[in-house]
């Protein structure tokens, strides 16, 4: 994978229309698609993690899960986390380490639950702290992922 994507870089490199054709006319086989795929796009804000994050998802067959949907989601829930995420954002605060893991790891569960073979995240992590604790938890056994 890691020689593909080498490729794909070198060859579509700063041509973000050419994406999708770039990653299609690359892909090995019919076979790539559901493959088990753990990707993680990390950048500054406004660069295109999303957009590009989308995109491979669709190609891979794999769900693309962001980290802000993930609280988005569950402000929208009105549960009691619901209610500490509103007092958090609305001061401005960044949400505590221990609520994205445990958001992310709830997502992961979830979708291995129904079957998910990999994923591509989004905004996660923003700290060693994210990056460390993600491998510790319950979440990430049914993947094998590369440390």
């Amino acid at each position: 994978m890691v020689v593909w994507t080498r490729a794909v870089v070198r060859t579509w490199r700063c041509r973000p229309t050419n994406f999708s054709r770039a990653f299609s006319e690359k892909l090995p086989t019919p076979e790539a698609k559901g493959r088990n795929v753990q990707w993680v796009f990390l950048g500054c804000p406004g660069v295109g993690k999303g957009t590009y994050a989308a995109r491979l998802s669709k190609l891979l067959g794999v769900p693309h899960i962001a980290t802000g949907d993930l609280v988005r989601q569950q402000l929208s829930s009105h549960g009691p986390l619901a209610l500490k995420l509103v007092d958090i954002v609305s001061q401005g605060q960044l949400i505590s380490d221990e609520i994205v893991i445990d958001l992310l790891s709830k997502r992961l569960e979830a979708g291995e639950a129904k079957g998910e073979i990999g994923f591509i995240l989004d905004g996660f992590p923003r700290t060693i702290r994210q990056a460390s604790g993600i491998w510790h938890t319950e979440a990430c056994y049914g993947y094998n992922l590369a440390r």
